[in-house]
């Protein structure tokens, strides 16, 4: 990967070069999981076979080596070609929208879309173009190659919204909780508001794979309207954004700007129904005026 321009001068930011990483790991893991018909949070064989490794860094233009992470023994894959495959789609698809090529995005979810929009937002900042060279997988093949320039971006740009069915909404939030007698789970959204998702035995561990993530789901509304919906009926399940790899604490990296909302929502704080909620219990032993004094006393 190569960044030419004003902004690209033989050095980069650490905190663009995690972003970069990131949404070009996930990009990569979303085009498998497309190529796999595979919609839940991304399947352990689809994470270890796209995973990547910064190998090289050069000045001049920025430029960027990656490999395919070496899978040993005991990560053994059902879809040992997933990596290669998923990059030889990636730069099909840079060349696709580059040349506006018509059809070029037919079949790829949003989430991919979303991801090469992150991927090149450099474009508008500074960044002349972004070339992307894909060596031979295999002894005398040849390398394929790529440029990026900013009529890509507006290409994506005027890729319109996806529709939704007639009937049904569409909501983005994370889902923290679930219950796999009632096939029933809680979706949080930004603000705050729950909703209860219920899905059908069958999607049980596509909803498990989804636990934790930044998903949209699609589906009928079962209780509530469109505007307010309390619950829903699953149709569709799309995750934008894999939980960490520490369940017990999902808290986003270090380099993403995210607004108060949705690092609530990432971490899984909800508004308080009611202002009890936010009272201690004082306990029937404990003196109301003794409590008072000493919060008093504690203020001098």
């Amino acid at each position: 990967m190569i960044l030419d321009g004003p902004s690209a001068q033989g050095r980069l930011s650490v905190d663009y070069l995690a972003v970069l990483a990131k949404e070009l790991q996930t990009t990569l893991r979303r085009i498998a999981a497309n190529q796999q018909g595979k919609t839940g949070r991304f399947a352990k064989e689809i994470e270890a076979a796209c995973s990547l490794e910064l190998v090289g860094f050069s000045a001049g233009s920025v430029h960027l080596d990656f490999e395919l992470a070496a899978l040993s023994a005991d990560r053994a894959t059902l879809w040992p070609d997933a990596g290669r495959q998923s990059l030889d789609r990636f730069i099909e698809i840079l060349e696709g929208g580059e040349s506006a090529k018509s059809g070029w995005a037919e079949g790829l979810s949003s989430s991919v879309i979303s991801g090469l929009e992150r991927i090149t937002r450099p474009l508008e900042n500074g960044i002349a173009s972004m070339a992307f060279a894909l060596a031979p997988g295999t002894p005398g093949g040849r390398v394929r190659s790529v440029r990026v320039t900013r009529s890509f971006r507006e290409v994506i740009r005027a890729i319109p919204a996806p529709q939704v069915p007639v009937g049904r909404i569409q909501v983005t939030g994370v889902i923290w909780e679930a219950d796999w007698k009632q096939h029933s789970a809680e979706l949080h959204r930004i603000d705050g508001h729950v909703i209860r998702v219920r899905f059908d035995a069958e999607r049980d561990e596509e909803v498990t794979e989804a636990r934790r993530s930044k998903v949209i789901i699609t589906g009928t509304v079962i209780a509530g309207d469109t505007q307010s919906p309390r619950e829903v009926q699953l149709d569709q399940i799309e995750v934008l954004e894999s939980a960490p790899a520490d369940e017990q604490n999902p808290t986003i990296g270090f380099w993403e700007k995210s607004a108060l909302a949705e690092l609530a929502l990432r971490q899984g704080v909800i508004p308080p129904s009611s202002l009890s909620e936010l009272g201690g219990d004082l306990g029937d032993g404990d003196d109301l005026e003794e409590f008072l004094a000493s919060v008093r006393r504690g203020r001098l």
